[in-house]
């Protein structure tokens, strides 16, 4: 690829993103307030059914509603926008820009990720201020490449749903299933054997895994296994996705 197409690459992306945060101008205090409330109201829970008795588990409770946090923005809210999007036929407008379904893609997912970092960033600054976490670049860095992970998974059920209420009811049922049913909230010992099988192709787990030892003094050094899983979850579904989307045969 040469310079000029990545620079075009670089331009489209930029005015593609610009125009997906634009449209959240009017909602955006709603999508902050949704992604904040589920984990805030969750952490709150389990602190004082069990969190008050063992503080122990409150590692696994904080990174566990990070995590359900960023899977609510870059999986969850990502997948129901694309699924609307289809059904509003919205995809013959992009299909009509000179623009490629890669770079399309890449401007939804990190509006998806942006929108999960700020309610992020709330729920991390209470874990450092009420459980003495250690604030660092790592945990801040894992939790970019979970949610970029994430991503794929809700842009696949947006882009595949045939209407945007099959896509608001399949990520709503996809989504407790990467985090209730992997190692967020408990240890992998403690799930059953056939889940602990399965948790192993699910990207919160390793995400989960490294924002646990991101969290307790690990480098970036120790979170290499993980930040390289957490890659290859991105480029996979980011790069197969494009590549089936079909958008320009309609």
């Amino acid at each position: 690829m040469t310079g000029s197409h990545v620079s075009k690459h670089a331009r489209d992306f930029w005015w593609l993103l610009r125009s997906q945060l634009f449209s959240l101008r009017l909602t955006w205090f709603w999508y902050l307030v949704q992604m904040t409330f589920v984990p805030l109201s969750f952490l709150a829970f389990l602190w004082l059914f069990i969190g008050q008795a063992r503080p122990e588990v409150m590692l696994f409770v904080i990174t566990g509603s990070l995590i359900m946090n960023v899977s609510l923005g870059a999986m969850l809210s990502l997948g129901q926008d694309i699924g609307w999007l289809k059904e509003q036929n919205a995809y013959e407008h992009y299909a009509a820009l000179p623009i490629s379904k890669g770079v399309f893609l890449a401007a939804l997912v990190t509006r998806g990720v942006l929108l999960s970092l700020p309610s992020a960033f709330l729920l991390f600054a209470t874990g450092v201020i009420f459980l003495n976490l250690l604030p660092n670049l790592e945990a801040l860095l894992v939790l970019v490449l979970g949610a970029y992970a994430m991503s794929g998974l809700g842009a696949f059920i947006g882009f595949w749903s045939p209407t945007g209420q099959v896509a608001n009811l399949v990520t709503q049922i996809v989504q407790p299933l990467i985090v209730f049913f992997a190692p967020v909230y408990i240890p992998l010992q403690q799930l059953p054997y056939p889940l602990q099988i399965t948790a192993h192709f699910l990207p919160t787990t390793y995400a989960a895994r490294a924002l646990r030892e991101a969290l307790t003094g690990a480098s970036v050094q120790q979170l290499w296994p993980e930040i390289l899983i957490l890659l290859g979850f991105t480029i996979v579904s980011l790069g197969l996705i494009p590549w089936k989307l079909d958008w320009r045969a309609k």
